[in-house]
């Protein structure tokens, strides 16, 4: 592109009131400032301006190298800009998506947390060293060996279908409370807490039998 920025035209018009008709050149036998400042030394008052401005008429060729420069714009740095501003665009699109995508994965995790504490229990695997599940009175009792004690973790009803095939694993199990543990394991079916019998429940767990019984969590 062409810079007009210092360009003069050689007879440059300007744009001056219609309502008035001042001599537009005057001391035209001047050949340089220096005689206009003489002149004007002799017998006008006037004082020096450094910061004046005017308009004036583009002159043709200021035209045509005006249309050039835009035209060039237009063919060359306007579809550039264009594609900065859409790759720009889309790069916001994707920082906008990515925060929110992140805000909404923290108010999941808010909401997550506080119905936590609401419900007030949290689901837990039991340790698959150290978990067995034993049938008795209709039941699976999962117990698991937790904090120093063989702990009940979970109780499930044993489904119908399966409930005959277990029939006499569950009878040699509620013999082994008894005999064994000293608890009545049938009062805990009727929602009384078992009894026990001797004075307290032996800590050994070894000689429960656990034959025929899958000694591994579900």
């Amino acid at each position: 592109m062409k810079d007009l920025k210092n360009y003069v035209p050689s007879e440059p018009e300007f744009i001056l009131p219609k309502t008035v008709s001042f001599p537009q050149v005057i001391f035209e036998g001047a050949k340089s400032m220096s005689d206009v400042r003489k002149h004007l030394a002799g017998a006008f008052i006037a004082e020096n301006i450094t910061s004046a401005k005017a308009e004036r008429m583009l002159d043709a060729y200021e035209k045509t190298t005006i249309r050039a420069n835009y035209g060039e714009l237009i063919e060359d740095e306007q579809p550039k800009l264009e594609m900065t501003l859409a790759e720009a665009k889309a790069n916001c699109k994707e920082i906008i998506k990515n925060a929110e995508d992140k805000l909404q994965s923290c108010i999941t995790q808010i909401k997550d947390y506080a119905f936590q504490v609401k419900r007030g229990r949290k689901e837990c695997d039991l340790p698959a060293d150290s978990t067995v599940r034993i049938p008795v009175c209709g039941h699976w009792l999962y117990y698991a060996w937790i904090n120093n004690a063989f702990r009940l973790c979970r109780v499930d009803k044993i489904p119908a279908w399966e409930a005959d095939n277990l029939f006499a694993n569950t009878e040699t199990n509620k013999a082994a409370f008894k005999e064994i543990l000293g608890i009545d394991i049938t009062e805990a079916v009727n929602g009384e807490t078992p009894t026990q019998e001797g004075g307290g429940v032996s800590t050994d767990v070894s000689s429960i039998r656990t034959t025929g019984v899958r000694c591994a969590a579900s």
